[in-house]
């Protein structure tokens, strides 16, 4: 979303993690928006576990909420959940706190 006026005006930097593997190299449970890689509990078709909220920096460390939320590994499907959380984010977010 780089260059994208719309998100020009975040109340501070937003992290978006990608996970391959159940190794998480990604780290995940360290940034705002997680996906890890599940299997739907009834199709058995690929998809993401969403995890929001993780933080991390020098003064302190918050792990991710577990969302119990699963989506498909369909990049539309992805764009449309990340793009409604950062509209979220954007118009309710602390701006006082950066």
């Amino acid at each position: 979303m780089r260059g994208n006026p719309e998100w020009s005006n975040l109340p501070r930097k937003f992290n978006i993690a990608v996970s391959g593997s159940r190794d998480d190299f990604a780290h995940t449970h360290i940034n705002d928006i997680g996906l890890q890689p599940c299997a739907h509990a009834e199709t058995g078709e690929m998809g993401f576990n969403v995890v929001l909220g993780g933080y991390m920096s020098s003064k302190r460390v918050a792990e991710s909420v577990d969302m119990d939320l699963w989506v498909p590994a369909d990049v539309d499907c992805v764009v449309a959940l990340a793009t409604a959380i950062l509209r979220d984010f954007r118009d309710n977010s602390d701006r006082k706190n950066r």
